[in-house]
Order: structure tokens, then C-alpha cells, then sequence
């Protein structure tokens, strides 16, 4: 059976607007966390002092 692939421009015609933009959200987030470690005295601490039984509560929480 032969198949012809869809246009990508139909593909990402069907895809919502998150989806469409993800890897730039992706992108953001990554930055504002870098950018917060930085201006941010102690952040870092704080973040490891949220744990249960050794798993990091915030990075649960993003995932």
C-alpha cells in the first residue's frame, strides 16, 4: 500500500498554538531559571531544602 506524506505545513496547521510553540516556551523557561539562580541569593538552597525522601519537591512538581 503507497502512501503519500501530508505537507508539514498541514501537520503543523493541526497542532494547537502551545504545541506549536513549545520549544520557545521550553526555551524561556530554561533562561528566567538561569536568570533566577543568578539574581536570586540563596535560591538554590532553598529549592534543595524542599525534599521528600531525597527527590526534589519543585522538580517533581515540573515534571
Amino acid at each position: 500500500m503507497t502512501r503519500t506524506a501530508e505537507p508539514e505545513s498541514a501537520v503543523v496547521a493541526r497542532l494547537s498554538t502551545l504545541d506549536r510553540l513549545l520549544p520557545v516556551w521550553i526555551g524561556a523557561a530554561m533562561v528566567v531559571g538561569l536568570l533566577a539562580g543568578r539574581w536570586v541569593p540563596g535560591l538554590g538552597s532553598a529549592l534543595d531544602a524542599v525534599q521528600i525522601d531525597g527527590v526534589s519537591l519543585p522538580i517533581a512538581l515540573g515534571l
